[in-house]
């Protein structure tokens, strides 16, 4: 039998809190079809549920379950993205919130599509907060049926929609931190994530993506193939947090800085 061309994954799950939600989404990546990957939990917080949540979970997962941890001292998700990445031994890079249940074919998808020069990125079936909390309490099978979706109070159900041969005409821009993947060469030749972003709804997606692709990485769609389900929660940042970050992104384009100076390598005070 010859060997399976396909790389390895390392399937990141950010997570701040809510070790309920984590525990559906390390039970549906107990499930999933194909096992040729690694998870390593990036936590930018230090609590005691996160890591029992961890540990219930490795007698599964084995040598495969690695949990990365930092103090949180405000929004800190591109350090602990780039400390997860750091923990990493896959040449391909998956990224999934700890809020977002992946589908059972979700990482089978991810390797068979990954092509080098390519970052993928799907979508999210936005689940209802009744929807979450029967998921949470057992009454409902995690994932949920597109019949169950269809009858609850959940919004953007067309998007659970797994079409393997669809192929969605490529957007200028889509990277959403939630569910996306890359080789780990491009990262690396980005620095990775910058840790110069200290508010939420840009560090993480949208100034990486930009950067990516002034190195010259396509982006492709895997929409109706590589699917979540975001759990319901109140919003973890304004609109304010949004427009900082925007701003600094700005000022980065602006100054052509591809390869971060705080990332993956390189150490320093946040500014930009």
């Amino acid at each position: 039998m010859s060997p399976d061309p396909r790389p390895l994954v390392s399937v990141v799950v950010s997570v701040y809190r809510r070790a309920d939600f984590l525990g559906l989404v390390l039970d549906a990546l107990v499930r999933q079809t194909d096992p040729g990957f690694e998870v390593v939990v990036a936590e930018d917080n230090q609590g005691e549920e996160i890591a029992q949540g961890v540990a219930r979970h490795r007698p599964v997962f084995g040598d495969r379950l690695v949990h990365v941890s930092q103090p949180h001292h405000g929004f800190g998700k591109t350090r602990i993205l780039n400390a997860a990445l750091r923990a990493s031994r896959n040449p391909f890079v998956v990224f999934l919130d700890g809020d977002c249940v992946p589908h059972p074919r979700l990482l089978a998808t991810y390797r068979t599509a990954a092509t080098p020069g390519r970052a993928l990125f799907g979508r999210r079936v936005m689940l209802g907060p009744t929807m979450t909390a029967r998921l949470l309490s057992g009454e409902a099978p995690s994932p949920p049926s597109l019949l169950a979706l269809l009858r609850s109070d959940s919004t953007r159900v067309e998007d659970s929609l797994r079409i393997p041969f669809f192929r969605k005409a490529n957007q200028p821009t889509g990277i959403w931190g939630c569910n996306w993947g890359v080789h780990r060469s491009h990262l690396d030749a980005v620095n990775g994530f910058d840790e110069d972003y200290v508010t939420a709804g840009v560090g993480e997606d949208v100034d990486v993506e930009w950067r990516l692709m002034a190195t010259g990485v396509a982006l492709e769609s895997v929409k109706h193939r590589a699917i979540v389900y975001h759990l319901h929660h109140e919003a973890a940042y304004s609109g304010d947090d949004v427009a900082i970050g925007r701003e600094q992104l700005r000022r980065k384009q602006a100054a052509s800085q591809v390869r971060c100076p705080r990332g993956l390598t390189g150490v320093g005070e946040p500014g930009g």
